[in-house]
């Protein structure tokens, strides 16, 4: 049977007693027998801090998906076009005046679908320019660099002048912003103070439209109802998390 190991009981002793040894942890050798061993333990601040590992860039290349996709997209568009246009020489050969309030209504649907995409594609450009200030808000938080952390959060105030709702936090950051010496520190305030009601509130939005999407497929007859009711509910949380990072005031839906 092996023997039980030996445990030393509780003791207390002074540093500079010459029976006590500090020891690293990497060393290897054996001091004398009798002696206390003590190990210090690493400070702190020389502990590796862990970084994010980048993301592996997408590889760059011809992309089949992408042609059928847009080559279908386009014999859509055209089969519509070519629909309308013969709608609208149907109306005008049966009425003139039909023509007309055809053609009015074609181009009324052009307009709003033109001013729709627009709008789109403005949330999608403040949903990337968001996410290019959070690598930044991330750079600078490793290299605790004060001016750019400065500037990131100003461009978080400027982001949020037109909330109404974080005027308290804005004004809370601005008057401790002078206060705040590490630049790291200083994105972590602004993180907490404009970024966390904000987010509360997008999760309460995609919380909103997955509660819609779940009703109505689950009583939709058809599938092609489903998808065209999950492409709008994209849409419309799309703009709605645009419209709230980038400042801009919720309009009731």
């Amino acid at each position: 049977m092996s023997e039980r190991p030996h445990h030393r009981k509780p003791a207390t002793f002074k540093l500079d007693d010459p029976g006590v040894v500090v020891i690293d942890a990497d060393d290897k050798s054996r001091p004398a027998r009798g002696t206390v061993h003590v190990t210090p333990e690493l400070d702190p601040a020389l502990l590796p801090v862990p970084v994010e590992v980048p993301l592996v860039p997408p590889r760059r290349g011809f992309r089949w998906g992408a042609v059928f996709w847009s080559a279908a997209g386009g014999l859509i568009l055209l089969g519509l076009g070519l629909g309308v246009t013969r709608l609208i020489e149907d109306l005008f050969t049966r009425s003139e005046g039909l023509g007309f309030v055809g053609l009015a209504f074609a181009l009324a649907a052009a307009l709003a679908l033109v001013v729709v995409v627009a709008r789109e594609a403005l949330g999608l450009a403040r949903l990337a320019a968001i996410e290019k200030m959070h690598l930044r808000a991330a750079a600078a938080l490793l290299s605790d660099d004060r001016a750019e952390s400065r500037t990131i959060v100003q461009d978080l105030v400027k982001l949020a002048h037109q909330n109404p709702q974080l005027a308290r936090a804005r004004a809370t950051l601005q008057s401790h912003a002078d206060d705040i010496i590490d630049g790291a520190d200083l994105i972590r305030l602004a993180e907490r103070e404009l970024m966390t009601p904000l987010d509360q509130e997008a999760r309460r939005l995609v919380s909103s439209a997955a509660q819609r999407v779940s009703i109505v497929t689950a009583v939709s007859p058809r599938a092609l109802i489903d998808v065209l009711f999950v492409f709008a509910a994209s849409l419309r949380l799309i703009r709605q998390l645009a419209r709230l990072y980038g400042g801009g005031r919720e309009r009731s839906a």
